[in-house]
């Protein structure tokens, strides 16, 4: 079927009746009275290199739920977009798409098709100016033009000290938004494509495109009134993630009003202006076993304390999978530092890469800052016959009679008897022999929890040197809550609980537990069960109690809290004889109805 010149009511009609194929011979445009045109059947349109003109009031075509061919036709002056494609499966080739707002081609729940040898030129949206994606799978994106596509911009600015200029779009120098993507790393993916003068591009999915929402190197002008009054006036260019910090020190601290302009868009907003902290951090490369330490400086005078977390950059990295769970990783080890120290003690690390982030949250003179440096742990060198460690001691119980052991071992995994080893662990370095058997011993009495240990053999004359981590845990013999609140006084349930263990891991069925809480210490029966329990009879307030398990002798604490069962008992100004009544409220008593609460006054008991 052919199709003349017409409106687009005319196209509408001529598509309707259409078997499977239409051939446009002239040109259609939006008429008063017309709406966009709706394809919802399989069909091929060529287009003859005619143009279709929205005259920017409407849409042009909406294709859903069935399989489109478009070739060769001009898209231009539409308002919603040119092109809107939903849960289906279209290809679009030799196509232009220029002036139209609200985006060119938007594709929701995309099932797959091909987008090849078209032109995007000046195309404008709040997202996606050319293209916006989301859900796709399977498009690709060949042979085609960006140029000039220009979504929404925002000034913002999360911090005080820097302001961040972005984009709605996110691909291909912010002309294309990819909303999430379902399916594999391939579901999308440009190839041999130019943008802005970037030419002959290519790339998928599997392309990290964190940041590029942000619009870099451009030109922000800053000004700073204080009291309405241009204190500061200056222009940043912004980095790569479109940010541009701000310096504020020709000011004092203090309070001011910032003002940051980009082309047509504004952001106004009050800021407390603080100095930029010098802070600057290295890492040297170690070796397994070596300490590894991370050498700081910051500038004179900071206060609080700083962060110090240190990852495996695949994870810290981790791609989101947009529309599915995401866990977000943990640092393999963080702790606190003191600024007024010029290091930071590194844990034991296994060979490999690590990220190192060193924080200070700020004070009242510096801006927060974040630092960050890879390091590597390497192998030690080796020379002779190779050896290794063979370590399946992993877990004891508090008390119990086992000991640490290591085997030291040759490539070939015989022993090695009457070689010097070394094991560190929490802190201290022990000396051993390895026996006959190539098994070397030490006792352990550490606290319950999880430790990291150091085994290493130096080496001589005939065998390679040796190192390795491995990790024990150390199970508690007693078990009790950290935290627990109870009502003051009130029977059954104010008592304190400890579950306890012999150095086996078997339940203890007697025995004492020995508990200490206000000063006072007490000895209560183990039971069948293998519990203990102390009633608490003590006035409302937090309390500290412990507990120790005396066969193994370990002991634990946590925190009491005791609740008052009367409560909203204000003090009461009275005059004489007038109504007014003190009264209170019982919390943790059930039922509240029929319960009797005694007052005194002036020497005086009182029942109600």
């Amino acid at each position: 079927m052919t199709a003349d010149t017409g409106t687009f009511s005319n196209l509408q009609e001529l598509i309707d009746d259409a078997h499977d194929e239409i051939h446009l011979n002239d040109d259609f445009s939006f008429e008063d009275g017309d709406s966009h045109i709706i394809i919802d059947k399989d069909i091929r349109i060529y287009g003859n290199n005619h143009t279709i003109d929205a005259r920017n009031s409407s849409r042009i075509f909406t294709v859903q739920n069935h399989n489109v061919y478009i070739e060769n036709i001009n898209f231009i002056n539409a308002n919603d977009c040119a092109l809107r494609i939903y849960m289906a499966y279209a290809d679009v080739i030799n196509c232009s798409f220029i002036n139209n707002a609200g985006g060119a081609v938007r594709a929701d729940y995309y099932y797959g098709g091909v987008i090849d040898r078209c032109l995007f030129l000046n195309n404008t949206a709040n997202s996606g100016a050319a293209i916006y994606l989301n859900d796709v799978n399977g498009l690709t994106v060949s042979n085609s033009i960006f140029n000039n596509n220009v979504a929404a911009k925002k000034l913002e600015s999360w911090r005080d000290d820097s302001i961040r200029l972005s984009s709605n779009d996110n691909l291909l120098d912010n002309q294309v938004h990819c909303d999430w993507v379902d399916g594999d790393d391939q579901s999308f993916s440009f190839v041999n494509v130019s943008y802005n003068g970037i030419e002959n591009k290519s790339f998928s999915s599997s392309q990290d495109f964190e940041g590029r929402f942000g619009l870099a190197n451009r030109t922000i002008l800053i000004n700073v009134y204080e009291n309405d009054m241009l204190v500061l006036n200056i222009t940043r260019i912004t980095g790569d993630y479109g940010t541009a910090a701000i310096d504020y020190s020709p000011l004092e601290v203090g309070n001011y009003t910032l003002e940051a302009i980009y082309e047509d868009v504004y952001l106004i907003k009050d800021v407390f202006a603080r100095m930029q902290v010098n802070f600057t951090m290295s890492v040297d490369d170690a070796y397994l076993g070596d300490e590894a330490k991370v050498y700081f400086n910051i500038s004179d005078g900071v206060k609080g304390s700083g962060l110090i977390t240190v990852w495996n950059p695949e994870t810290y990295y981790s791609p989101i999978s947009f529309g599915q769970e995401y866990d977000f990783p943990e640092p393999l080890w963080k702790s606190s530092f003191n600024f007024d120290d010029s290091f930071i003690q590194l844990p034991y690390l296994e060979v490999g890469s690590y990220l190192v982030f060193l924080f200070f949250d700020g004070d009242e003179l510096y801006f927060p800052k974040q630092i960050n440096q890879t390091f590597n742990i390497l192998p030690i060198n080796r020379t002779g016959v190779e050896t290794h460690f063979y370590c399946p001691f992993d877990y004891k119980y508090y008390g119990g009679a086992e000991r640490l052991e290591v085997t030291l071992l040759d490539e070939n995994n015989r022993p090695l008897a009457n070689k010097s080893i070394s094991i560190q662990i929490n802190g201290v370095i022990y000396y051993r022999t390895t026996n006959s058997s190539g098994v070397a011993s030490m006792a352990i009495n550490l606290n319950s929890g999880e430790y990291q240990y150091l085994v290493c053999f130096d080496g001589d004359d005939v065998y390679s040197a040796s190192r390795q981590l491995e990790y024990l845990y150390i199970r508690s013999t007693i078990d009790m809550l950290d935290y627990q609140s109870i009502f003051c006084r009130k029977q059954p349930y104010n008592y304190y609980q400890a579950d306890c263990l012999d150095g086996n891991g078997n339940t203890l069925t007697g025995g004492e537990v020995e508990f200490n809480i206000n000063g006072i210490f007490y000895k209560r029966a183990i039971g069948q069960n293998g519990s203990a329990r102390l009633n608490i009879n003590l006035d409302p307030g937090v309390y500290i109690i412990t507990a120790r398990n005396l066969l193994t002798g370990e002991m634990q604490s946590g925190e009491i809290t005791v609740l008052p069962t009367i409560v909203e008992n204000y003090d009461l100004v009275k005059y004489y004889r007038n109504d007014s009544q003190f009264s209170v409220e019982l919390d943790g008593v059930y039922p509240y109805d029929g319960q009797t609460v005694k007052f005194n006054i002036n020497g005086v008991f009182y029942e109600r």
